[in-house]
């Protein structure tokens, strides 16, 4: 048995290798047989004797895998000097034959999950080299050096905060708070580069399904400008801003399972009721949609440092609120508190009653909490949308709204009846 284990870590980093060999060869399969550096053969070779040579070391000699490694280093550095005073290619392929070494080592001793994620990984990027040299070309120099600040705050300022309560009110600490702005601004940062990654040219449902994850308030403004502007059919209009308000729907059920696995089996049947009021309504619209248009989703770069210290500041002032609203009046102060909060933002008022529910007593309040939150917060969208769009808009969304509300509220009946 204890040999079978030892063949197959053995296949597997020889397969491995195979894997990325095979798409190096693909990808220089245009090149003349004599002027590749190294294609699905070399590779193989690699992982076999890095296969080998972890054999060696765990039967023989101990170091005699940091040898091999060196000697390998050795001859891809020729490779690479040979290589630069032919033609003035990149060192790609060099490079990937080391970690392929690497890689094939480690499954060979037995680390297979570390080593089949790291390969398929490295396949990946190899075989996406066009996309991402035009996704490096469309960031800015301001948007590379927000995410540089940002990286500072996770790494240096984030380890060195105060585990401590932000105040003798409530138990949240600024790890807490901070912890939470790091997973938001990641969510929303996400969102962003895909819209800027996908263009206009994607058309209205994938720029409203990526524009969704960074702000449904922003889709929803951009939208109703378009419609404004070109005066046609409101329906595919209406189509892309309930997209993107399905998706802040989700980003609650995220928010809500990150900081509260428990209380997510309570909110999810609400979140996908009100999924489904969107879908009935997408349903009966569906005729007269075009997804031609180009449509330029503009949102504002989520991860810039003014701005997450702004929803930090509005997250602390959020947990004042209810928590004096909580200690005066109960829970009919945490509702009312959610309800104002919906005004401007869900976000932080999820986070807050997902942590207030480790309370069970608190449980079904932080359930309409967010209910109240989210709803209020797509009413306020319906408004935007009439004021910035028209009437003939906003009343569409006022319909959907109607059907989402709804929907919501049996969906809670039910989940308060199960409870």
């Amino acid at each position: 048995m204890e040999n079978m284990e030892k063949y197959t870590d053995i296949a597997l980093a020889i397969a491995l290798a195979l894997l990325v060999g095979l798409e190096r060869g693909w990808h220089l399969k245009d090149e003349d047989e004599g002027k590749r550096i190294a294609g699905i053969r070399t590779f193989t070779v690699v992982g076999i004797f890095a296969s080998l040579s972890s054999f060696f070391s765990k039967e023989v000699a101990p170091n005699f895998i940091l040898v091999a490694f060196g000697g390998l280093l050795i001859i891809v550095s020729i490779l690479i000097f040979l290589s630069k005073n032919e033609n003035d290619k990149g060192v790609t392929t060099e490079i990937s034959l080391l970690v392929t070494f690497l890689i094939s080592a480690l499954a060979a001793f037995g680390y297979r999950y570390i080593a089949s994620a790291s390969a398929v990984l490295m396949v990946i990027i190899l075989s996406l080299k066009p996309q991402i040299h035009s996704f490096v070309k469309k960031i800015a120099f301001d948007e590379l050096i927000a995410l540089l600040k940002f990286l500072v705050l996770i790494s240096i300022i984030y380890p060195i905060l105060p585990n401590s309560a932000i105040g003798s009110w409530t138990s949240i600490t600024y790890t807490d708070i901070f912890k939470i702005v790091i997973v938001l601004s990641a969510i929303s940062f996400s969102g962003y580069l895909a819209v800027k990654f996908a263009g206009p040219k994607k058309g209205v449902v994938i720029s409203s399904l990526m524009g969704g994850l960074v702000s449904s308030t922003a889709v929803t403004i951009n939208l109703s400008n378009y419609f404004r502007e070109n005066n046609d059919s409101p329906n595919i209009y209406t189509f892309g801003i309930l997209l993107s308000w399905a998706v802040m729907f989700f980003r609650v059920v995220i928010l809500t399972g990150i900081f509260n696995m428990e209380l997510l089996s309570m909110i999810i049947p609400i979140i996908l009721s009100m999924v489904l009021g969107v879908l009935v309504y997408l349903f009966i619209i569906k005729k007269d949609l075009d997804n031609t248009s180009e449509i330029k989703i503009e949102i504002k770069n989520p991860i810039d440092i003014a701005s997450s210290i702004k929803f930090a500041l509005l997250l602390s002032a959020i947990i004042f609120l209810a928590e004096k609203g909580k200690e005066q009046f109960g829970k009919v102060g945490v509702l009312v508190i959610s309800i104002f909060s919906g005004l401007s933002d869900v976000d932080a008022i999820t986070v807050y009653l997902s942590k207030l529910s480790t309370d069970t007593v608190f449980r079904i309040t932080s359930v309409i909490g967010i209910f109240l939150a989210v709803t209020v917060n797509t009413l306020v969208k319906c408004c935007i949308s009439m004021y910035v769009g028209g009437r003939t808009l906003g009343a569409n969304l006022f319909k959907v709204t109607f059907i989402i509300v709804l929907f919501g509220i049996i969906s809670i009946v039910f989940v308060l009846y199960l409870s």
